[in-house]
Formats: C-alpha cells, sequence, structure tokens
C-alpha cells in the first residue's frame, strides 16, 4: 500500500491522541487534529487560523503569532517521542516540515513490517563489535548525559503542565501628547478590571478612551522564552504561553508556572509572590527584606534610573496540588534576563544550589546586575532566603 485514504488517516490520527505522549498535553492534541484534519479537508493554513481555531479570541487579543511557532515547534517533538516509543512499529507516520503546517503520511522504514525484507543490512556479524558498541555507548552517554538541577526535576517529572507566563503591560487608546490616539500606558492599569474601574472613579476618562486590542512586552520577553525552550526541549518536555493580562490565579494553581516580568506593573504575580513570602514584599516599586537573624528589615528601591545597575528578584516556591512555581522579576529587562540565563545553565545552576541551597529547591533571592546598554556584564547575589512559605 503506497496511498492512504482519508479514513485511515483519521484512524492513525486517533490512535497518536490517545497515547500517553498526547494524554497530558491538550494544546498539542487539539492543534495536530486541526492541522491533520485542514490538510486532509485541503483547508488554507495561517498562523491567524491556527491561532483563532486553537486559543479562539485571546490569540486575537494577545497579537503573538510566536507562540504558534513554539507550540509547532513542541509538537514536532511530540510526535519525535511518539515515533521513538509507542509508535516505533506504526507503518505510518505523520510529518510536519519545518517551514509548513500542512502533514504529511509516510511509510515508517524503522517499524517492524517494513524491516523484514531488510534484516541481513543491519546484522551484526561479530559478537566483538556489538560489545564494544555497547560500551562506547554507555562511555558517551555518561559524557553527554546531564541530569537536571534539583531546581528544575519537578517541572519534568511531577506530570503537570507548564505554563509559562509573560509580564505584558495593559495597553488603552487615547489621545497622545502629538494630538492623536495612540497606545498609553499606565502601570497601575493592569486588566480591563483595572481600567473600567478608573473610570468609574474618574469619568472624564471615559471620552474617546478605550482598551486597545493588544498588549506590550520587552526583550525580555523574547529572550527568556528562547532560553526556557532550550532547557525544557533537553528534557523532551514543553510549555504553553500565557500573557499576565489574559492570566488567572488557575493558572498558578492549577498548572506549573514559571513567571517573568517587570515590577513595575503591579499585577497579580507579585500579589501572588507577596502572599506566599515570609521574609520578601514587593509593595510601590521598592522589595522589603525582613532578616530574621539580624532582626531588621532592608528596603531596596526597585525603580532605578538608567540601565546601568538593577535589581532582580527570583523566587522558586511550590504551588497548591503538587505544582510548582518559579517567578523572575525585575524594572528592566536586564534582570529577569540575566536570572533567567543564570538559571537555565545547567552548570551554574547546580553551583548555586550547591553553594546556596544544599537540598533544597525553594529559595528567594534578589541580586543586583549590573551592565551596559541593558546587556548583564555582572550579577552579585544581596540576599536569599530558602524560603519559609506562608500556607496557601
Amino acid at each position: 500500500m503506497s496511498v492512504l485514504s482519508d479514513e485511515e488517516k483519521i484512524i492513525l490520527l486517533d490512535d497518536i491522541l490517545e497515547s500517553r505522549v498526547f494524554s497530558k498535553s491538550p494544546t498539542s492534541k487539539n492543534l495536530l487534529s486541526f492541522l491533520v484534519k485542514s490538510t486532509i479537508a485541503k483547508k488554507q493554513l495561517k498562523e491567524t487560523t491556527i491561532g483563532l481555531e486553537i486559543f479562539g479570541k485571546q490569540f486575537l487579543d494577545q497579537n503573538n503569532s510566536s507562540s504558534i511557532r513554539v507550540n509547532i515547534y513542541n509538537l514536532r517533538k511530540k510526535l519525535e517521542k511518539y515515533y521513538e516509543n509507542e509508535g516505533k512499529d506504526v507503518k505510518w507516520k505523520v510529518i510536519i516540515d519545518k517551514g509548513q503546517y500542512y502533514t504529511s503520511f509516510i511509510q515508517n522504514n524503522t517499524s517492524k513490517s517494513n524491516l523484514k525484507d531488510y534484516k541481513k543490512l543491519y546484522r551484526v556479524s561479530s559478537f566483538a563489535a556489538i560489545f564494544l558498541l555497547v560500551i562506547l555507548g554507555f562511555v558517551i552517554a555518561k559524557i553527554l548525559y546531564t541530569p537536571p538541577t534539583i531546581l528544575w526535576n519537578s517541572f519534568f517529572t511531577n506530570k503537570k503542565e507548564t505554563t509559562l507566563i509573560v509580564g505584558d503591560f495593559f495597553g488603552f487608546m487615547a489621545e497622545t501628547k502629538t494630538g492623536r490616539i495612540g497606545w498609553n500606558r499606565d502601570y497601575q492599569i493592569n486588566s480591563l478590571d483595572d481600567f473600567y474601574g478608573f473610570q468609574k472613579e474618574n469619568p472624564d476618562f471615559k471620552n474617546n478612551v478605550f482598551p486597545a486590542n493588544y498588549s506590550y512586552i520587552t526583550e525580555m520577553g523574547s529572550i527568556a522564552v528562547y532560553r526556557l525552550t532550550r532547557l525544557f526541549d533537553s528534557r523532551n518536555k514543553d510549555f504553553s504561553i500565557r500573557f499576565s493580562t489574559k492570566s488567572t490565579y488557575n493558572d498558578i494553581k492549577e498548572h506549573n508556572s514559571i513567571y517573568i516580568g517587570p515590577t513595575k506593573n503591579n499585577n497579580k504575580f507579585i500579589q501572588y509572590f507577596n502572599e506566599r513570602n515570609a521574609f520578601f514584599s514587593i509593595q510601590d516599586r521598592k522589595l522589603r527584606y525582613k532578616n530574621i537573624e539580624k532582626s531588621k528589615d532592608t528596603i531596596f528601591n526597585l525603580d532605578v534610573e538608567g540601565t546601568a545597575s538593577e535589581y532582580a528578584i527570583v523566587s522558586r516556591l511550590k504551588g497548591a496540588d503538587d505544582t510548582e512555581q518559579f517567578l523572575f522579576f525585575s524594572d528592566h529587562d536586564m534582570g529577569v534576563i540575566a536570572t533567567v540565563e543564570l538559571f537555565c545553565n545547567q552548570n551554574k545552576a547546580k553551583l548555586f544550589t550547591k553553594e546556596y541551597l544544599k537540598d533544597s529547591d525553594t529559595f528567594t533571592a534578589l541580586f543586583r546586575v549590573t551592565g551596559k546598554e541593558r546587556t548583564n556584564l555582572n550579577l552579585e547575589l544581596i540576599a536569599i532566603d530558602s524560603v519559609y512559605q506562608l500556607p496557601q
């Protein structure tokens, strides 16, 4: 059989969607199903079409086509994992070529049914050769294998989905200084509720002012997504991406979550940080640190001038229902970028754990980051507590 019928393709699709690899990833399941069925129906596939189908109006609100490419990349990795394990003996494989969204069905030349005629080509005649290859394989694997650090291990093993939440800025359309209508922001208005609450208290604010249909993110978002994607891909894991203005407390409490964002937009994730930390709190763009050993409080100003130096806050927490949280805050991009780079580097993260945490995987730490043109040149630990967490 050289060609599959549409009915046979749907049967193969259903087998993949019911596999263990896809059972814990509803986004990947929905995405694969949509791509296969759209290809069969010969529908035109674009990022906007896929985004609306998978994420609905949220995709238009976020205006983030890069999340589609990340999810397609993760889907390809899941298919590879499926064909390496549960689907290794199937006769046909579903593939999505790079740069494409359409699916193809090709014969699986590594399945048992297709290898019968080629056994002689792969038969090793020498036991000594097999033995040497096995030994060599173990040596290479031991050299190349880098086990996950204790800080990330639970993200890869607890069978919970992980959501990366990027701190974005809520915007509204109003008159700008040029006298035209344009995108505006207010660090105290971080959601539709904040916007309408401010309008209620300030009736004059209603004239020619309305919510924007897109938000704003800074450089820390794209760089952190890149670093974290590499880390998770090295463990054959993936994550979904959301923006803070479109997220709720359920996104924290139901999934493993990673937050990257500025301290200047006082959103729910800063509130969550304050609720869960006994010794640290962020208020009015200042960090208060209760040093129990020295019996004193220290206040750090997070609202820095210029881009040569700033503070960065990192908090690794345990959440409800065996979930995990990793939170990264700073006023500008430089602090978040520097600390994400530190903890995504397995060797650096191991050294940090060994020196400051020992066997713990929860902590809150304050760093001072110095650099030039928002590029990190030095990262200095100022304060750390292996966290006593307040109850959920």
